[in-house]
């Protein structure tokens, strides 16, 4: 059933290869369409007049360091949105946000949300602060019933922190050396598989798509 606003306003088709990219242009020919992919240097082929109205949906640890750097220029040089997936470190929330990237993937909204207001200079620690104090207070005078709900409440609380562990801040060299020793991993296998997979694909096979992906544990 028709809506207010139509359905090509409210989908973005995520695609990984031309491929693909040429099947929803053909079939779908007024939605947007974004290039999933985890190498800059194969999402460059992109930039292209060819390409209309492409954003890029990339995995952000293959955009850490110069080549990124260089290829998130140029996608906000030919005015095409940037996405970013899958960010659940607090760091590189914060390097997502300073990237200027139009949006960002995660499995922790609410943290992500909390850095954003940090980012914005809102007073979110402050307010933060205060509602912890509040909920303290109420709970010292509740009822039994109200107690019930706070330790529920404590129990989430607990459950959120186990979530986090491993993705929040904790302001040691170890931490910040083992982030950036990942993505150089990382980019390793990419700067290695990713001429492979566009060799393949010159020859009329799919490019790097999400088969590869897993297989790179990416």
């Amino acid at each position: 059933m028709p809506g207010p606003v139509p359905w090509n306003e409210r989908i973005v088709f995520g695609c990984w290869n031309q491929p693909y990219i040429t099947h929803v242009r053909t079939i779908l020919p007024t939605y947007p369409i974004s290039l999933i992919s985890w190498s800059p240097l194969y999402a460059r082929n992109f930039l292209t007049p060819k390409q209309p109205n492409l954003s890029f949906n990339m995995f952000q640890k293959s955009l850490v360091g110069p080549v990124g750097k260089l290829f998130i220029r140029d996608v906000k040089k030919h005015n095409r949105q940037l996405f970013v997936w899958t960010v659940n470190d607090e760091e590189w929330m914060e390097w997502s946000i300073r990237a200027a990237a139009d949006g960002v993937i995660t499995d922790d909204p609410e943290l992500f949300r909390e850095v954003c207001r940090r980012w914005e200079g809102k007073g979110g620690a402050a307010s933060a602060s205060a509602s912890t104090s509040a909920s303290t207070s109420t709970s010292a005078s509740a009822s039994r019933e109200r107690g019930a709900i706070a330790l529920t409440d404590e129990e989430d609380e607990k459950a959120r922190v186990a979530r986090r562990t491993g993705r929040v801040r904790d302001g040691t060299w170890k931490r910040t050396a083992r982030l950036y020793l990942e993505v150089a991993g990382i980019q390793v296998l990419v700067a290695v598989f990713t001429p492979i997979l566009m060799l393949v694909a010159r020859f009329g096979v799919v490019g790097p798509g999400p088969k590869a992906a897993k297989a790179l544990k990416l």
